[in-house]
């Protein structure tokens, strides 16, 4: 009713700055039909969103940085958090509790050892769009092929129940926040929490130090296509000298420019040459 809309187009702005426009008729459209209460409401927005920007903000290292975002994702029922990204040698991660973290740490193992990067189909979701994807270990969705169906399984005999994929991108490369909980019955987040948890995502990923030599892991052939490209190469040309192709040559660039933070090849040479890479 009328009385609802006006008393909740204070939200449009928050609304359109997290990207959640597209989802305010929704929500009005919920409030008309008084399926959410004006507790539940409250709720939603009085989440600790600004404190945990600022911690962010004041943070002196990344595993601080993302302890803060995990002390916000938590007060949604979320068991532990990590941060995947092509800048980092490892995989940074926060849990709870020991028992989470250890749930956590042999499933990385597991998820590492059976290469099942490749074969995720949240993985597979999380690079077509720019929004949050959830996940049910339980229920997962229908027509996922064999490696697919053992992924989410064996995630649920380890004991992790479900999750949220949040896929960020920048002109540093492509990164993820993977979001866990073991909770049986899941963990019900609405659009608006999500649209809080999506922008504070961003905002963790925008705080992230920039790379630096000691974090840089370049491989081999990462190194080895730079150098040529340093000699005035093309990448033709480095596949024939190398004997390997031309797709394998801008695969090695391509990973050496994520690791690096750079959007072109010339600015990722420049870097490594920079801190000394090459």
């Amino acid at each position: 009713n009328r009385r609802s809309w006006r008393s909740h187009c204070h939200l449009l702005p928050r609304f359109c700055l997290l990207g959640g426009f597209a989802k305010v008729r929704d929500v009005c459209a919920g409030c008309t039909a008084k399926r959410m209460s004006n507790r539940r409401i409250q709720t939603v927005f009085e989440l600790d969103l600004e404190g945990a920007l600022q911690r962010m903000r004041d943070a002196g290292t990344d595993a601080l940085r993302l302890r803060a975002f995990f002390s916000f994702a938590a007060t949604l029922g979320f068991g532990s958090v990590s941060y995947v990204s092509a800048r980092y040698p490892e995989v940074l991660m926060v849990a709870d509790d020991q028992r989470m973290r250890s749930i956590q740490l042999a499933w990385r193992e597991r998820y590492l050892a059976m290469e099942y990067l490749r074969s995720d189909a949240m993985v597979h979701r999380a690079v077509r769009t720019a929004l949050p994807v959830e996940w049910m270990a339980a229920n997962p969705e229908p027509g996922l092929g064999k490696v697919q169906s053992r992924i989410f399984r064996e995630a649920y005999e380890h004991g992790l129940r479900g999750g949220l994929v949040i896929p960020l991108s920048d002109t540093r490369g492509d990164a993820a926040i993977g979001l866990f909980h073991d909770a049986r019955g899941g963990v019900s987040c609405r659009i608006a929490e999500i649209a809080l948890l999506h922008f504070a995502g961003a905002f963790l990923h925008d705080q992230m130090q920039a790379p630096d030599a000691d974090r840089i892991r370049l491989s081999a052939r990462e190194r080895e296509c730079l150098s040529w490209i340093r000699a005035g190469l093309t990448a033709p040309e480095i596949a024939d000298r190398l004997r390997i192709s031309e797709s394998t040559v801008v695969f090695h660039l391509k990973n050496g420019r994520a690791k690096l933070g750079a959007a072109t090849t010339a600015q990722a040479l420049a870097r490594a040459v920079t801190l000394k890479l090459l």
